[in-house]
């Protein structure tokens, strides 16, 4: 639930049709596949994952959030953007030089399989692995030598983005509440509360993400996004409340 102080002002509802612009907030659908292969690597359509055997059970699906120029995807997907009308679908095409870059060999390096065992990890190829602060993917592993590509699992390749922008969100109530489910995907945004005062954003928490993994780092993000994306705010307060229901005491 959002609230705003009654000086707070509301946008019009989104027209069908209308023309697509940085800083626009869009909630698109999408489908992205590798050209050479047709291999999906992003979507957002769970029929789609389905049908192709792709779905996980834990993916939150559904349609995404896109700040035109935030930069949180490509830029030549949110650059599609700019060039579409809400309701409108578009299938683009996006050079490595557009999308994760050429492959680099610079990136591929090979340690001493020694490196690994200070750390309790056994390399094997197609592993996923960290060392020196990098992650990498196991390329081969023998003879006592791993070799560890370091270029972007997506670097060199083609990429194919099926497009839908379904519509703007134009009031700043609606524009709080897809910044936070964009971070905290699948919860029930009818159990958040969040007031505009002024320059201050108060987000109060559901007391079932008081634990939640990786929550601090998630509020960490949601400020930083309602920081850069509403204008006139400088400060984000998350607000936990504790009482005897909390912890079930009588």
């Amino acid at each position: 639930m959002v609230k705003q102080e009654p000086s707070s002002r509301h946008e019009a509802t989104s027209k069908p049709d209308t023309a697509i612009m940085a800083g626009d907030f869009v909630i698109v659908d999408y489908v992205g596949r590798v050209k050479d292969t047709g291999t999906l690597f992003d979507l957002t359509i769970e029929e789609i994952a389905k049908k192709e055997k792709v779905y996980h059970e834990d993916e939150a699906y559904g349609p995404r959030l896109v700040v035109v120029g935030e930069g949180l995807m490509l830029k030549g997907f949110e650059d599609a953007l700019t060039s579409m009308k809400t309701g409108e679908s578009k299938t683009i095409e996006l050079p490595p030089d557009k999308a994760f870059g050429n492959r680099d060999s610079s990136k591929v390096k090979v340690y001493p399989v020694s490196a690994f065992r200070k750390s309790d990890v056994k390399p094997y190829p197609g592993a996923r692995v960290t060392i020196d602060g990098k992650t990498g993917l196991v390329q081969s592993a023998g003879g006592g030598r791993v070799r560890v590509d370091f270029n972007p699992v997506l670097a060199g390749k083609t990429l194919v983005y099926e497009i839908t922008a379904l519509r703007k969100v134009e009031t700043e109530s609606d524009k709080l509440t897809e910044l936070i489910k964009r971070r905290i995907r699948g919860a029930d945004l009818s159990k958040f509360q969040v007031i505009r005062e002024n320059e201050t954003v108060s987000i109060t928490m559901p007391k079932e993400t008081y634990l939640a993994e990786g929550i601090q780092l998630v509020k960490t993000m949601i400020g930083r996004d309602v920081l850069k994306n509403i204008t006139g705010v400088n400060v984000v307060r998350f607000i936990e409340v504790y009482d005897k229901e909390t912890f079930k005491l009588k």
